[in-house]
């Protein structure tokens, strides 16, 4: 079975046969072995289509230039996988509560439905990330907070494809979520 591990950092996917890092990862201390290590992009995957059986992508959308076109490029080199972002709620709380950490750091805040993954453009600066997810209409509460949103896709899976839209700030949606 092949699987492609798609930006694993320091951490990649234990069944990983394949890992795909942007150009400048170091990898001393971290064993590769029996992995094939790719240097590459997620919006340019330098594969076939259908070329993995899985492709796992946790925490890579939100860096990328084009997360839509990076959504394709994994429907298309893998028959299935899963696709994990950082909930809009955690993007509003760590600007919120440690900006500094998370100025330029991501690109990008996400919202799902049960068929579709919707983004939004964020500011490199933290005011204007804030700006953004408050023009987002952005809430959150104290319970039940997601800080994690997963989509899979596969022959077996509920979606055959994700869908995706990048929408303005003001057609994001107020997302409510629970702290």
């Amino acid at each position: 079975m092949r699987v492609l591990d798609v930006g694993p950092g320091r951490e990649p996917f234990p069944l990983a046969t394949t890992v795909l890092e942007y150009p400048g990862m170091t990898w001393e201390g971290v064993n590769m072995e029996g992995r094939e290590i790719v240097l590459g992009d997620v919006c340019d995957l330098p594969f076939p289509n259908q070329s993995f059986d899985f492709v796992w992508a946790s925490h890579v959308l939100e860096h990328c230039q084009h997360p839509g076109k990076g959504i394709d490029e994994l429907c298309r080199v893998g028959i299935a996988g899963m696709i994990a972002v950082p909930s809009a709620a955690s993007e509003a709380f760590e600007r919120y509560f440690s900006p500094g950490d998370c100025a330029g750091r991501h690109r990008w805040m996400f919202r799902a439905t049960t068929t579709e993954l919707m983004f939004c453009a964020l500011p490199e600066d933290s005011e204007g990330a804030k700006e953004t997810i408050l023009q987002a209409r952005v809430h959150f509460s104290w319970h039940g907070f997601r800080t994690e949103l997963r989509m899979c896709w596969g022959p077996t899976a509920r979606l055959k494809r994700i869908k995706w839209h990048e929408l303005p700030p003001e057609q994001f949606g107020g997302e409510i979520v629970k702290l």
